[in-house]
Order: C-alpha cells, then sequence, then structure tokens
C-alpha cells in the first residue's frame, strides 16, 4: 500500500482528545463535603457525650471483666492509671508478691500470662507459650541451674527428678512391697495398695503412712520377757507403744503395774511376789513394786529391741522394732538404743503438682506397674516420665493436657521466705506422723 493510502495524523487531530479543563466537575457530594464532614464530626461528639454519660469508663472496656474481678469491674481506675498498661503493683495490691525463683533475670507482667475482659478461661488458664519464652532458652543468674535450661514440649521434658541415674530411696526404713502384695505370709488379709495408700480429702497427695493405722493389725509389738536362756516370761503378752525408746519404757512400766493388779496369777506362776500377795510358790527377790519393774522392764526391753539380723528367713528372726527401723550405735545394758529417724519424704515430686483423684479411673499398676517386684527400699516405685507420655501428648487433639500449668506452679508460694518457714514445719510433722 502506498504511503499515500494511509490515514494521515496531524497533531491538531490529537490535541483534540485532550481535556484542559483543571478543574474537576462539581458532583452532590464534591458540593456538600464541608457540611457532611460536620455533621459527621458533630454526631461522633453526641455519641461520645451519650456514652460518656450512660457508660462511663465502662464504653472503654474490650470485653467484660471475668467474675473474679466483678466486684470492682466498674471502677476501671483500681487497676488502670492513665491508659497505661496493667502494672504488677495493681495486682499484688490484691493477689500479694510471689517469688517464682530467686535466680530470675526478670520479672514477667502478671498481664504477660493473665488477659483480662476475656472471660475467665483467658484469665485463668494459661497455655504453655508463656513459660516456654523464657524455659525454652532458660537464662538465670544462676552459673549452675539446679533445672534443664531447654525445654519447649512435654516430649522434651527431662526425667523426673526422684528417677534419675543414682538418685535412691535413702528412707532409714526396710520395707518390701513384693513381699506384702504378694507373699503367703500375710494371712491376716489380701493386701492392696489401699490397704495402706489412702488419698487425702483434696485428692492431690497420699496421707501419710501410720503405724497405728496401717501396720499394727499385723505388727503388734508384743513382748512376754522371754529369758536369753530361754526361760519362760510372763503368761500374758504386753503391747508396746509404736514411739521412740524414751516414751516406750514409762508406757511399759505403767503397764507391767497394770498387768500386776489384774493377773494377780502371774506371781504364782513366775514364783515372785508384790508386797500384800500371797504366793503358793516360794518367792523370788522382787519384794517391791521397784524391785518387780526393774527385773520385767529390762527382760521385756530386751526381746523388743533385739538386733536385726540379716538372714532367711527374715520374719522369723526380726518380729520386733529393728525388723523395719534402724539402729544407731550400740546398746550397753540398761540404756536405750537409739532409732534411726525414718526421713520418709512428705513429697517426692517436690517441683511438680499431681493430683491421684484426677487420675483414680485408672488402677495403681498403670503407673506403678513395677510394685509387686519391688523388693527394696531403695526402689522409687514412682512411675516415669514415659507412663505419663502415654495419655500426655502434645499436639494430639485427644490427648490430656500438656501445658506445663497442668503440673507446675508459677505462684509457687513455698519459695516465700515466710510460707517455707511453715512449710518446713508442716514437712516435718508430716515425716514424723509417718514414722
Amino acid at each position: 500500500m502506498s504511503r499515500l493510502g494511509r490515514a494521515v495524523r496531524f497533531s491538531k487531530d490529537l490535541a483534540k482528545r485532550l481535556r484542559f479543563d483543571l478543574f474537576p466537575r462539581k458532583d452532590f457530594f464534591r458540593r456538600r463535603y464541608r457540611l457532611v464532614g460536620t455533621i459527621v464530626a458533630i454526631a461522633g461528639v453526641v455519641v461520645w457525650v451519650l456514652l460518656t454519660v450512660t457508660l462511663r469508663q465502662r464504653q472503654y472496656l474490650p470485653g467484660p471483666v471475668s467474675q473474679n474481678h466483678a466486684t470492682f469491674g466498674g471502677r476501671c481506675e483500681v487497676c488502670h492509671t492513665s491508659f497505661q498498661n496493667v502494672r504488677n503493683a495493681a495486682c499484688e495490691e490484691c493477689h500479694g508478691k510471689r517469688v517464682h525463683s530467686t535466680f530470675e533475670q526478670r520479672t514477667p507482667e502478671c498481664r504477660d500470662c493473665h488477659v483480662e475482659h476475656r472471660g475467665a478461661a483467658a484469665l485463668l488458664t494459661i497455655g504453655a507459650q508463656p513459660c516456654v519464652e523464657c524455659h525454652g532458652n532458660l537464662v538465670t543468674t544462676n552459673p549452675h541451674p539446679l533445672i534443664q535450661t531447654s525445654i519447649a514440649t512435654f516430649a522434651a521434658h527431662p526425667q523426673f527428678a526422684p528417677l534419675r541415674e543414682g538418685v535412691l530411696d535413702t528412707a532409714a526404713l526396710r520395707f518390701n512391697h513384693k513381699l506384702h502384695l504378694t507373699s503367703d505370709k500375710v494371712v491376716n488379709e489380701k493386701l492392696t495398695c489401699a490397704s495402706c495408700h489412702e488419698q487425702e480429702v483434696k485428692g492431690r497427695l497420699m496421707r501419710p503412712i501410720v503405724f497405728a493405722t496401717h501396720c499394727q493389725r499385723c505388727h503388734k509389738q508384743e513382748v512376754t520377757g522371754v529369758g536369753e536362756d530361754g526361760s519362760d516370761g510372763l503368761p500374758i503378752a504386753i503391747e508396746a507403744r509404736h514411739d521412740t525408746p524414751e516414751l516406750i519404757r514409762p508406757d511399759l512400766m505403767a503397764k507391767l503395774v497394770v498387768a500386776a493388779v489384774d493377773h494377780p496369777e502371774i506371781f504364782e506362776a513366775q514364783n515372785s511376789m508384790l508386797p500384800g500377795i500371797r504366793t503358793r510358790a516360794p518367792a523370788d527377790a522382787s519384794r517391791t513394786l521397784q524391785d518387780y519393774r526393774a527385773k520385767w522392764i529390762e527382760r521385756l526391753e530386751r526381746e523388743l529391741y533385739e538386733p536385726f539380723r540379716d538372714q532367711q528367713p527374715l520374719l522369723e528372726h526380726n518380729k520386733r522394732c529393728f525388723l523395719c527401723h534402724g539402729q544407731k550405735g550400740t546398746r550397753a545394758s540398761g540404756d536405750l538404743p537409739i532409732v534411726v529417724k525414718t526421713g520418709i519424704p512428705a513429697r517426692w515430686l517436690t517441683r511438680g503438682e499431681f493430683s491421684h483423684g484426677r487420675h483414680e479411673l485408672l488402677s495403681c499398676a498403670t503407673c506403678h506397674g513395677n510394685v509387686e517386684r519391688s523388693s527394696a527400699t531403695a526402689d522409687t516405685n514412682l512411675p516415669p516420665r514415659e507412663i505419663c507420655q502415654q495419655c500426655h501428648v502434645d499436639g494430639s487433639p485427644q490427648s490430656a493436657r500438656t501445658t506445663c500449668m497442668t503440673c507446675h506452679l508459677y505462684h509457687d508460694t513455698s519459695k516465700d521466705p515466710l510460707v517455707r518457714r511453715d512449710r518446713r514445719k508442716e514437712v516435718r510433722l508430716e515425716t514424723i506422723k509417718s514414722q
């Protein structure tokens, strides 16, 4: 096609397509935007005034306060100051100051874990993330941390402290679970875990073992004062109380007097006498109450404190105090033995919490599966971490909870100096009761 056949474009034709009116055409909104803006601003002020009059500070609430704080829910100034975040000091006005760890570098703010205005669940139910923020890579002021410094999930949780390598039950008490649960020597009744282990009222811990409640029905300490040469003792048995030797002695003396009054035939059978008691047989040298008690208290105590003999069968050779208890030092004639304190722990998992009541649908053997094979006191018999992880599985929707707060307390009041002092007294009392 020739050049003359093409359409010729001139600059004048192109210029006709351009708009040279620089001002936008006025429409309804553009003509009235000042009026509309003024009306909107006035309406906003009116609404704010109405809300301030009717709702006051409640208009700023992102949600209702939890029931725990409902008593001052309408008074924002109790917690908030000049639109600042809630400070720990405001919380500590009611809750008191808590010590999490004496080695922490920074104390987190209460609001970091407890979120208000989102319901009770958000306020009290703490997930794992706030804990992991510190314990995932823990930095403390202690150059030798007492705990593992990297725990991000329950799967990465270290073995429980009492079950770690080299840790044994150091209680000074000879006890054999296997013997009590499986032996045919136990003839009074078939023993089970519940025969001795009872939950406390709240279902969290187990009550301490008490001799009078759990042991005495099978292990009565009845003595007759059989002589070292095999000579006969008293024709009736006298039961010794379960206590220290210093308290057992006066108790035995009192029971000897009661036996003398209730059973005058003792002196006829034993060829001895008391003042005012006529016997058919020749009297021995015991002519006074003091002589009578001195003679028999020595024989009763010799039988009661018979030294432990480590030979089979144990029950045939050891039926008295030192079948279970340890003796400290030797015993000279007339002196009382020194019984080693048992030192049974009141709690094993001192850094964690556990509720037996919440696990009562499980049998004891589900978690304590090795008890029937445990023959040594040194066996701890606590369930290992792997047993817990069978039900508490990270990331499983059907799993029991695996958050840190399931077992651990952030606000551990035992770390407060005054509470720690009282807790030590409580632990000592529980330990004494279990001896």
